[in-house]
């Protein structure tokens, strides 16, 4: 199947949107190849590619997890202006080839990638307009960067790099995966989202009810019409102008 995928996406130049979901990435594979054969112009380009997803969840098999160089590919498509992706982290973050121009970028999701390296995502991209992040703590010993830790001060001080643009941000946080409950980690929590009262722009915000003062966030907000929800994976709140 990944052989004749990795062909499917050879011959294709003229498409607006690209899903690959999680039993297509695997890291160093042959549609991984292609992907980037595709995007650095070994291959016939993507022409008119405006929205692509290349997300996963956490695989068994390490090796198919060593998917950044391949995610971060997708930020040298000079025509996406809407990416979704999910980025293991490496031991230092640097982009493959020179520096991406991020211009184009209005929307952007990510997972699994440590706030300290989104940072290096937010700090090209001017014109981000909504920006959907979900932080992952995996409890695994193949996961060594990260910590039951976290801070929402930082997180707050990651997001200022695209303060003056941002009217829609969601923050979703998950605990463990598939095979390990996230219930019996014993996370810690920093600080307050606060500073995102200085976002003028903000009007659509979703973010987990385990960040202390949230409420107080809520109710100084300048937004409209507010929703609360919970789910499986973490207890939110929804507000909406």
């Amino acid at each position: 199947m990944d052989a004749l995928a990795g062909l499917l996406i050879t011959n294709v130049s003229k498409i607006r949107c690209l899903h690959i979901g999680h039993n297509f990435v695997n890291g160093d594979d042959i549609l991984g190849k292609v992907l980037l054969s595709k995007v650095y112009g070994e291959l016939p380009a993507f022409e008119r590619l405006k929205e692509v997803w290349y997300t996963k969840r956490r695989d068994y098999i390490q090796q198919r997890n060593e998917i950044f160089p391949y995610a971060a590919s997708l930020f040298y498509l000079p025509t996406a202006t809407n990416i979704s992706v999910s980025m293991s982290n490496p031991e230092i973050f640097a982009w493959p080839r020179e520096e991406p121009n991020l211009d184009h970028i209005t929307h952007l999701s990510i997972d699994w990638l440590l706030e300290e390296y989104l940072i290096s995502i937010l700090v090209i991209t001017p014109n981000l307009k909504s920006l959907y992040y979900e932080w992952i703590y995996h409890d695994d010993s193949n996961e060594e960067l990260e910590y039951p830790l976290m801070d929402f001060d930082y997180l707050v001080d990651v997001l200022s790099f695209v303060k003056g643009t941002l009217e829609v941000f969601m923050f979703l946080m998950e605990i463990g995966d598939e095979e390990r409950d996230g219930s019996t980690i014993e996370m810690k929590f920093k600080g307050t989202m606060r500073g995102l009262l200085g976002f003028d722009k903000l009007r659509f915000l979703s973010i987990p009810l385990a960040s202390r003062q949230s409420l107080y966030l809520w109710s100084s907000l300048s937004l409209q019409i507010w929703r609360f929800f919970s789910c499986d994976r973490n207890h939110s709140m929804i507000m909406e102008l």
